[in-house]
């Protein structure tokens, strides 16, 4: 990644992070999940950020992502949860 495109990304999430992260806790339950939410917003825009608008502009930007995230993290809920479970019944075979 070229040094404008780093520092590009790096002064966005700078000045709006606190505040996307503010935005995904509100929407988020348990609010503690907000965390993982942020660090899928904060990969979606280091692949993206040649569409990160600069200055100001990349504040909605950030938004629009953050928008959409707690429905996939939603949506996936029900996999994470069988997956888990999986998880929890070979450790429980391995461990007799």
């Amino acid at each position: 990644m070229s040094g404008e495109r780093e520092a590009r990304f790096e002064r966005a999430f700078r000045a709006h992070s606190g505040e996307i992260l503010g935005y995904l806790a509100r929407r988020t339950e348990p609010a503690e999940d907000a965390a993982d939410l942020m660090a899928e917003v904060s990969a979606t825009a280091w692949r993206r950020v040649d569409d990160l608008p600069p200055g100001d502009e990349a504040r909605p930007w950030l938004y629009g992502t953050a928008r959409k995230v707690p429905a996939n993290h939603r949506r996936g809920r029900p996999r994470r949860d069988r997956l888990a479970g999986r998880l929890r019944e070979a450790l429980g075979s391995a461990l007799r």
